[in-house]
């Protein structure tokens, strides 16, 4: 969680940004000692997150219904074009979730063999204006919602960043801080934390599967975005 981001938090929200913080070393302690029980079991801690996400937004617009009020609409995918900056056990997680769907597996894999992903490029889960594997959506792409649809749509085509757009900072700090904890469980671990495009890492994995063993192991596998949105 950035400096910024909480200490804003802590002016609007201070019980929530507390929560937050609370939340990043309980997140990383299951994940932790999940390990033992191997991959799976680990991809287990980051289903429970992702629930837990959803579950504590729901609390919050039961009592303040005003926060569901916002610009997002399905088809829209503005923001599906941006970097999407995620845990390496989300990647994974999603991953993993495809092979249940081979069919879905393959068009994605002939998808991502049709080119690179880069800035303003659609995420390749994007299809026909809507995510194909929505309820597997990584934190970023949870804890983003706009308040102004026209704005999304005129930084789409100026090809900016949508960041400023956001202005449901209880969503971010929420989905940041959840995601903070699986880096730091993971890097517990030894393993490659975060820091990575989501897309890119995506598209990755369908072209070398084998990917997936060598991050197990601890190597350092997928590119991660620089402060200017390059990749290092």
């Amino acid at each position: 969680m950035t400096v910024d981001l909480y200490a804003e938090a802590r002016r609007s929200f201070p019980e929530m940004a507390d929560f937050c913080i609370q939340s990043i070393e309980h997140i990383a302690k299951q994940v932790h000692d999940a390990a033992d029980g191997g991959m799976e079991s680990v991809f287990a801690r980051v289903r429970e997150t992702l629930t837990s996400y959803e579950a504590l937004i729901a609390e919050v617009l039961a009592v303040e219904p005003s926060f569901s009020q916002t610009a997002c609409r399905r088809g829209c995918g503005y923001c599906c074009h941006q970097w999407v900056l995620s845990s390496t056990l989300e990647l994974l997680f999603v991953y993993e979730a495809l092979h249940g769907s081979p069919a879905e597996l393959l068009h994605l894999q002939h998808r991502a063999r049709q080119g690179c992903v880069g800035p303003y490029q659609a995420c390749i889960l994007l299809d026909a204006g809507e995510c194909s594997a929505y309820p597997l959506r990584p934190l970023a792409c949870r804890g983003y919602v706009s308040d102004e649809l026209r704005l999304c749509l005129r930084l789409h085509c100026l090809r900016q960043p949508l960041g400023r757009v956001n202005g449901q900072l209880l969503r971010t700090l929420l989905a940041d801080s959840l995601s903070q904890g699986l880096e730091l469980g993971a890097s517990r671990l030894g393993l490659q934390p975060g820091g990575i495009d989501f897309r890119a890492g995506l598209r990755a994995l369908l072209l070398e599967p084998r990917l997936r063993e060598r991050w197990w192991s601890g190597e350092a596998v997928f590119k991660r975005v620089g402060a200017l949105g390059g990749s290092e």
